[in-house]
């Protein structure tokens, strides 16, 4: 129990969330990109670039009474600061459920990037006057941005350590 030295009068809640790969991720696409006949011919040479992020929100839920909202950085990973303060039932509930492992928390980002989308293609053409006529071979590329909607949702990704380093409880007297 909680007892009476140990009486929560509130408390606060700051969380930083990105949207991102880990190292982990990373090399391990970075490899399969290599694989696939990108041109590159060791997966150090793939660079894994993030999308031109256009609009974002996230929510993060991290118990039934305890929800966070905001708006992501807009660039790289998309980082996002979420903070709130807390009544005593919802940093008694937070408390509880963190040291339970957050079981129920889930992280949404709602997001629009521009993603790129290319054409190719070519003909031949003949023109001219009879007798003084031409023939024409052409090849084109073009590429052309266009919107990408991601709502993209679940359980932090915290280990063990990570979620005991993460709770702090400071006694005010």
């Amino acid at each position: 129990g909680e007892g009476a030295a140990r009486k929560i009068a509130g408390g606060g809640v700051m969380l930083t969330v990105s949207l991102g790969f880990t190292r982990a991720e990373r090399s391990s696409l970075r490899g399969r990109l290599a694989d696939e006949g990108t041109g590159a011919p060791e997966a150090e040479d793939v660079v894994v670039v993030s999308p031109d992020w256009t609009e974002g929100e996230v929510t993060a839920e991290l118990t039934a009474g305890v929800r966070l909202r905001g708006r992501p950085s807009m660039v790289g990973e998309n980082e996002c600061v979420l903070a709130s303060d807390l009544s005593p039932d919802g940093a008694r509930a937070l408390r509880r459920a963190w040291l339970a492992g957050l079981p129920d928390a889930r992280i949404c980002y709602r997001v629009r990037a521009l993603a790129g989308k290319r054409r190719t293609g070519g003909g031949e053409r003949e023109g001219g006057r009879r007798g003084a006529g031409h023939r024409v071979r052409f090849a084109y590329a073009a590429g052309e941005a266009c919107p990408w909607n991601l709502q993209l949702a679940g359980p932090p990704a915290l280990s063990e350590e990570e979620l005991r380093a993460g709770l702090t409880v400071v006694r005010l007297e």
